[in-house]
Protein backbone atom coordinates (compact mmCIF):
# COMPACT_ATOMS: atom_id res chain seq x y z
CA UNK A 1 0.00 0.00 0.00
CA UNK A 2 1.52 3.28 -0.88
CA UNK A 3 -1.66 5.74 0.14
CA UNK A 4 -3.04 6.64 3.37
CA UNK A 5 -6.33 5.31 4.90
CA UNK A 6 -7.39 4.86 8.59
CA UNK A 7 -6.27 1.92 10.71
CA UNK A 8 -6.56 0.44 14.20
CA UNK A 9 -3.75 -0.98 16.31
CA UNK A 10 -4.00 -3.38 19.35
CA UNK A 11 -0.80 -3.40 21.50
CA UNK A 12 1.09 -6.54 21.22
CA UNK A 13 -0.16 -9.58 23.33
CA UNK A 14 1.60 -13.10 24.48
CA UNK A 15 0.56 -15.72 25.66
CA UNK A 16 1.84 -17.09 28.96
CA UNK A 17 1.82 -21.05 27.33
CA UNK A 18 4.61 -21.68 25.39
CA UNK A 19 2.39 -24.44 24.52
CA UNK A 20 -0.08 -22.21 22.76
CA UNK A 21 2.78 -19.80 21.53
CA UNK A 22 4.06 -22.65 19.10
CA UNK A 23 0.16 -23.15 17.83
CA UNK A 24 -0.02 -19.77 16.74
CA UNK A 25 1.34 -18.46 13.42
CA UNK A 26 2.88 -15.29 12.99
CA UNK A 27 1.90 -12.55 11.55
CA UNK A 28 -0.62 -9.89 12.04
CA UNK A 29 -3.61 -10.59 13.18
CA UNK A 30 -7.24 -8.60 13.01
CA UNK A 31 -9.90 -7.78 15.81
CA UNK A 32 -12.13 -11.33 14.38
CA UNK A 33 -8.32 -13.46 15.07
CA UNK A 34 -7.76 -13.82 10.97
CA UNK A 35 -4.47 -13.12 9.63
CA UNK A 36 -3.63 -10.14 7.34
CA UNK A 37 -1.90 -11.78 4.92
CA UNK A 38 0.40 -9.13 2.88
CA UNK A 39 2.44 -8.90 6.32
CA UNK A 40 4.48 -11.46 7.86
CA UNK A 41 5.92 -10.29 10.23
CA UNK A 42 8.87 -12.50 11.39
CA UNK A 43 9.56 -12.46 15.18
CA UNK A 44 10.71 -16.02 17.22
CA UNK A 45 7.65 -15.70 19.34
CA UNK A 46 4.27 -16.07 18.81
CA UNK A 47 2.15 -12.79 19.49
CA UNK A 48 -1.40 -11.19 18.23
CA UNK A 49 -0.37 -8.48 16.79
CA UNK A 50 -3.87 -6.06 15.56
CA UNK A 51 -3.52 -4.03 12.46
CA UNK A 52 -7.11 -4.08 10.87
CA UNK A 53 -9.27 -1.52 8.84
CA UNK A 54 -12.79 -2.85 11.29
CA UNK A 55 -14.21 -0.57 14.21
CA UNK A 56 -11.51 0.94 16.69
CA UNK A 57 -11.32 -0.48 20.00
CA UNK A 58 -13.09 0.99 23.10
CA UNK A 59 -11.76 3.68 24.29
CA UNK A 60 -8.98 4.39 21.51
CA UNK A 61 -6.60 7.31 20.92
CA UNK A 62 -7.36 9.00 18.19
CA UNK A 63 -4.61 10.07 16.16
CA UNK A 64 -5.57 12.68 13.28
CA UNK A 65 -3.69 15.56 13.35
CA UNK A 66 -0.17 14.11 12.12
CA UNK A 67 0.70 10.79 9.00
CA UNK A 68 1.74 7.71 10.06
CA UNK A 69 3.90 5.02 7.99
CA UNK A 70 3.34 1.79 9.76
CA UNK A 71 7.01 -0.02 10.35
CA UNK A 72 6.30 -3.35 11.55
CA UNK A 73 7.71 -4.62 15.34
CA UNK A 74 11.17 -2.99 17.25
CA UNK A 75 12.73 -5.24 18.97
CA UNK A 76 15.29 -4.19 22.13
CA UNK A 77 17.07 -7.62 21.39
CA UNK A 78 19.73 -7.44 19.44
CA UNK A 79 19.64 -10.54 17.12
CA UNK A 80 15.87 -9.50 16.69
CA UNK A 81 16.90 -6.27 15.77
CA UNK A 82 19.34 -7.25 12.90
CA UNK A 83 16.58 -9.75 11.32
CA UNK A 84 13.37 -8.31 12.08
CA UNK A 85 13.92 -4.25 13.06
CA UNK A 86 16.11 -3.08 10.10
CA UNK A 87 14.38 -4.46 7.47
CA UNK A 88 10.90 -3.52 8.56
CA UNK A 89 12.45 -0.29 8.90
CA UNK A 90 14.15 -0.57 5.69
CA UNK A 91 10.92 -1.29 3.55
CA UNK A 92 9.22 1.74 6.07
CA UNK A 93 11.85 4.55 4.84
CA UNK A 94 11.04 3.47 0.93
CA UNK A 95 7.59 4.29 1.96
CA UNK A 96 8.69 7.68 3.41
CA UNK A 97 10.96 8.88 0.60
CA UNK A 98 6.75 9.35 -0.78
CA UNK A 99 5.64 10.89 2.44
CA UNK A 100 8.46 12.67 4.13
CA UNK A 101 6.52 14.26 6.79
CA UNK A 102 5.11 10.96 8.15
CA UNK A 103 6.03 9.65 11.77
CA UNK A 104 7.18 5.51 11.83
CA UNK A 105 5.05 3.97 14.15
CA UNK A 106 6.36 0.39 15.33
CA UNK A 107 4.55 -2.47 17.56
CA UNK A 108 6.90 -2.91 20.39
CA UNK A 109 7.51 -6.63 22.02
CA UNK A 110 5.91 -6.76 25.05
CA UNK A 111 8.06 -5.59 27.38
CA UNK A 112 7.64 -2.09 29.03
CA UNK A 113 8.46 0.91 26.73
CA UNK A 114 11.07 2.74 29.08
CA UNK A 115 13.15 -0.86 29.17
CA UNK A 116 12.38 -1.17 24.83
CA UNK A 117 14.10 2.07 24.56
CA UNK A 118 16.88 1.77 27.27
CA UNK A 119 18.42 -1.44 25.60
CA UNK A 120 17.57 -0.14 22.06
CA UNK A 121 19.86 3.34 22.67
CA UNK A 122 22.66 1.34 21.08
CA UNK A 123 20.86 1.07 18.32
CA UNK A 124 19.98 4.58 17.32
CA UNK A 125 23.35 6.03 16.50
CA UNK A 126 23.05 3.09 14.00
CA UNK A 127 19.77 4.21 12.23
CA UNK A 128 21.03 7.65 12.07
CA UNK A 129 23.93 7.09 10.46
CA UNK A 130 22.42 4.80 7.70
CA UNK A 131 18.59 5.43 7.51
CA UNK A 132 18.84 9.17 8.04
CA UNK A 133 16.32 9.52 11.04
CA UNK A 134 16.60 10.28 14.54
CA UNK A 135 14.31 8.94 17.83
CA UNK A 136 11.78 11.83 17.01
CA UNK A 137 10.48 10.56 14.34
CA UNK A 138 9.64 6.91 15.65
CA UNK A 139 6.55 6.25 17.44
CA UNK A 140 5.41 3.19 19.17
CA UNK A 141 1.97 1.29 19.94
CA UNK A 142 1.42 0.72 23.32
CA UNK A 143 -2.04 1.84 23.86
CA UNK A 144 -5.11 0.96 21.21
CA UNK A 145 -4.96 3.56 18.42
CA UNK A 146 -7.20 4.90 15.85
CA UNK A 147 -5.36 6.79 13.24
CA UNK A 148 -6.80 8.59 10.46
CA UNK A 149 -3.76 8.48 8.23
CA UNK A 150 -1.62 5.78 8.01
CA UNK A 151 0.44 4.04 5.29
CA UNK A 152 1.38 0.17 5.02
CA UNK A 153 4.87 -0.34 3.20
CA UNK A 154 4.78 -3.70 1.54
CA UNK A 155 6.76 -6.77 4.10
CA UNK A 156 10.31 -7.15 3.67
CA UNK A 157 9.14 -11.11 4.59
CA UNK A 158 7.45 -13.86 2.56
CA UNK A 159 7.09 -16.09 5.98
CA UNK A 160 8.81 -16.67 8.84
CA UNK A 161 12.67 -16.89 8.32
CA UNK A 162 12.04 -16.24 4.43
CA UNK A 163 12.89 -12.57 3.27
CA UNK A 164 11.37 -11.14 -0.05
CA UNK A 165 13.79 -11.39 -2.55
CA UNK A 166 13.54 -7.30 -3.21
CA UNK A 167 15.02 -7.21 -0.06
CA UNK A 168 18.32 -7.12 -1.46
CA UNK A 169 17.88 -4.54 -3.52
CA UNK A 170 16.45 -2.44 -0.49
CA UNK A 171 19.25 -3.66 1.63
CA UNK A 172 21.74 -1.78 -1.15
CA UNK A 173 19.28 1.45 -1.63
CA UNK A 174 20.32 2.25 2.38
CA UNK A 175 23.71 0.39 3.57
CA UNK A 176 26.91 1.83 2.04
CA UNK A 177 29.11 -1.48 1.11
CA UNK A 178 32.55 -1.06 0.90
CA UNK A 179 33.92 -1.69 -2.60
CA UNK A 180 36.91 -3.90 -1.95
CA UNK A 181 36.96 -7.49 -2.19
CA UNK A 182 36.71 -8.98 1.18
CA UNK A 183 39.35 -11.19 1.51
CA UNK A 184 39.08 -11.76 5.88
CA UNK A 185 38.30 -15.29 7.43
CA UNK A 186 36.10 -14.47 10.76
CA UNK A 187 35.54 -16.55 13.81
CA UNK A 188 32.56 -15.06 15.65
CA UNK A 189 33.84 -15.52 19.14
CA UNK A 190 31.23 -15.64 21.76
CA UNK A 191 34.21 -16.99 24.11
CA UNK A 192 33.91 -12.76 25.95
CA UNK A 193 30.10 -13.25 26.08
CA UNK A 194 29.15 -12.55 29.74
CA UNK A 195 25.56 -14.39 29.31
CA UNK A 196 24.79 -18.26 27.81
CA UNK A 197 27.63 -19.16 25.03
CA UNK A 198 26.16 -22.49 22.94
CA UNK A 199 29.24 -23.84 22.51
CA UNK A 200 31.38 -26.06 25.47
CA UNK A 201 34.63 -24.72 26.06
CA UNK A 202 34.37 -22.28 23.43
CA UNK A 203 37.74 -20.77 23.86
CA UNK A 204 39.32 -24.02 22.65
CA UNK A 205 37.79 -24.02 19.74
CA UNK A 206 38.41 -20.52 18.90
CA UNK A 207 41.98 -21.35 19.29
CA UNK A 208 41.82 -24.14 16.54
CA UNK A 209 39.92 -22.09 14.42
CA UNK A 210 42.56 -19.28 14.45
CA UNK A 211 45.05 -22.16 13.87
CA UNK A 212 43.54 -22.72 10.74
CA UNK A 213 43.37 -19.01 9.52
CA UNK A 214 40.41 -17.73 11.25
CA UNK A 215 40.78 -14.62 13.08
CA UNK A 216 39.02 -13.95 16.49
CA UNK A 217 36.40 -11.19 16.65
CA UNK A 218 34.52 -10.12 19.70
CA UNK A 219 31.30 -8.38 18.72
CA UNK A 220 30.33 -7.20 22.24
CA UNK A 221 33.75 -4.94 22.45
CA UNK A 222 32.33 -3.14 19.20
CA UNK A 223 29.21 -0.57 18.36
CA UNK A 224 27.15 -1.44 15.79
CA UNK A 225 29.00 0.36 12.82
CA UNK A 226 32.15 -0.71 13.46
CA UNK A 227 30.52 -4.54 13.77
CA UNK A 228 29.11 -3.69 10.51
CA UNK A 229 32.71 -2.41 8.95
CA UNK A 230 34.13 -5.44 10.24
CA UNK A 231 31.28 -8.04 8.47
CA UNK A 232 31.97 -6.09 4.96
CA UNK A 233 35.48 -7.07 4.84
CA UNK A 234 34.89 -10.54 5.63
CA UNK A 235 35.31 -13.27 3.00
CA UNK A 236 34.12 -16.48 5.34
CA UNK A 237 32.47 -16.17 8.48
CA UNK A 238 32.10 -19.32 10.81
CA UNK A 239 31.52 -19.66 14.59
CA UNK A 240 28.81 -20.62 17.33
CA UNK A 241 24.61 -20.01 15.96
CA UNK A 242 23.35 -16.77 16.80
CA UNK A 243 23.30 -13.48 16.20
CA UNK A 244 26.66 -13.05 15.27
CA UNK A 245 26.02 -14.93 12.31
CA UNK A 246 22.85 -13.00 11.24
CA UNK A 247 24.74 -9.96 10.20
CA UNK A 248 25.62 -11.50 7.21
CA UNK A 249 22.04 -10.64 5.71
CA UNK A 250 24.01 -7.28 5.60
CA UNK A 251 26.93 -8.24 4.11
CA UNK A 252 25.98 -9.67 -0.03
CA UNK A 253 29.41 -9.72 -0.75
CA UNK A 254 30.70 -12.22 1.85
CA UNK A 255 30.81 -15.81 0.13
CA UNK A 256 29.85 -18.38 2.89
CA UNK A 257 29.10 -19.23 6.31
CA UNK A 258 29.85 -22.11 8.52
CA UNK A 259 27.44 -22.65 11.47
CA UNK A 260 28.30 -24.43 14.80
CA UNK A 261 25.41 -25.12 16.56
CA UNK A 262 21.72 -26.27 16.39
CA UNK A 263 20.13 -25.88 12.91
CA UNK A 264 18.38 -22.46 11.78
CA UNK A 265 15.96 -21.77 9.58
CA UNK A 266 16.54 -18.30 10.02
CA UNK A 267 20.42 -18.18 8.79
CA UNK A 268 19.20 -20.36 5.63
CA UNK A 269 16.68 -17.83 4.82
CA UNK A 270 19.50 -14.90 5.21
CA UNK A 271 22.02 -17.04 3.19
CA UNK A 272 19.10 -17.81 0.42
CA UNK A 273 18.36 -13.93 0.12
CA UNK A 274 22.23 -13.11 -1.52
CA UNK A 275 23.13 -16.72 -2.36
CA UNK A 276 25.69 -17.16 -0.13
CA UNK A 277 27.03 -20.75 1.04
CA UNK A 278 26.43 -22.10 4.30
CA UNK A 279 27.20 -25.02 6.03
CA UNK A 280 25.82 -26.21 9.53
CA UNK A 281 27.98 -28.67 11.72
CA UNK A 282 25.67 -29.54 14.62
CA UNK A 283 28.09 -31.03 17.14
CA UNK A 284 25.93 -33.21 19.92
CA UNK A 285 23.68 -31.93 22.45
CA UNK A 286 24.65 -31.16 25.46
CA UNK A 287 21.54 -32.57 27.40
CA UNK A 288 18.26 -34.02 25.90
CA UNK A 289 16.54 -31.05 27.56
CA UNK A 290 18.14 -28.22 25.69
CA UNK A 291 18.57 -28.59 22.15
CA UNK A 292 20.54 -25.21 21.79
CA UNK A 293 23.70 -26.40 23.93
CA UNK A 294 26.06 -28.40 21.70
CA UNK A 295 29.36 -30.54 22.42
CA UNK A 296 32.09 -30.17 19.66
CA UNK A 297 34.44 -33.43 19.75
CA UNK A 298 37.86 -32.94 17.80
CA UNK A 299 36.81 -34.66 14.58
CA UNK A 300 33.63 -32.26 14.21
CA UNK A 301 36.00 -29.85 14.73
CA UNK A 302 38.21 -30.58 12.10
CA UNK A 303 35.01 -31.26 9.22
CA UNK A 304 34.30 -27.60 10.46
CA UNK A 305 37.47 -26.57 9.17
CA UNK A 306 37.75 -29.28 5.91
CA UNK A 307 34.50 -27.60 4.94
CA UNK A 308 35.28 -24.03 5.64
CA UNK A 309 38.82 -24.74 3.62
CA UNK A 310 36.66 -26.43 0.60
CA UNK A 311 33.72 -23.56 0.26
CA UNK A 312 37.18 -21.02 -0.23
CA UNK A 313 38.84 -24.22 -2.84
CA UNK A 314 41.36 -23.99 -0.35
Amino acid sequence: MNAFEPVRFWPAKRGTSRVGRQLISYGIYDQSGAKIKPWPIMISYASRFSYMRLSPPKNAKLLDKKQYIFAGNFEGNFGHFLTETLPCLAAAMDLKKQFPDATLLFYKSARPLEKIMASAGAFLPFIQDHFGIDAGEIEFIDEPLHISQCAVAPSPFLAKSSYAPAFADTIRKHLSFSAKTPDRRLYISRAKWPYRTRVNDETKIQNRFEKNGFEPVFLEELNLNEQFELIQSAKQIIGPQGSGLHWSLYAPNLTSIVSLGRPSKLQKGICALHGQKYVEVTGTRKSIKDRRDRLFDDSQLQSAVDIANHELGL
